[in-house]
């Protein structure tokens, strides 16, 4: 899988963590859940996204700083805080 609603999937270099699927919206931020489609805890509306740093993929124990959001919330996120 290369691409998530129109944006990339990023792998990060250590992923013992990361078990789920990552998106990179934008260069500052990225989203995180645990679960990936096609997977048994799959749901298209899952609540349980979470927002990463992007620049953080090289370290091995990141993990998001927000839980529990919708993609829209975790989108909207991202997109505020970018320019700030």
């Amino acid at each position: 899988m290369n691409a998530f609603r129109n944006y990339e999937v990023i792998i990060p270099k250590f992923k013992s963590w990361d078990k789920g699927i990552r998106v990179k919206v934008n260069e500052k931020f990225s989203l995180y859940n645990l679960s990936k489609p096609g997977s048994w805890m799959w749901r298209d509306d899952s609540p349980y996204w979470g927002v990463c740093l992007t620049s953080e993929l090289e370290k091995r124990f990141v993990f998001p700083f927000t839980n529990d959001m919708s993609w829209e919330e975790g989108l909207d996120f991202c997109k505020k805080y970018f320019k700030k």
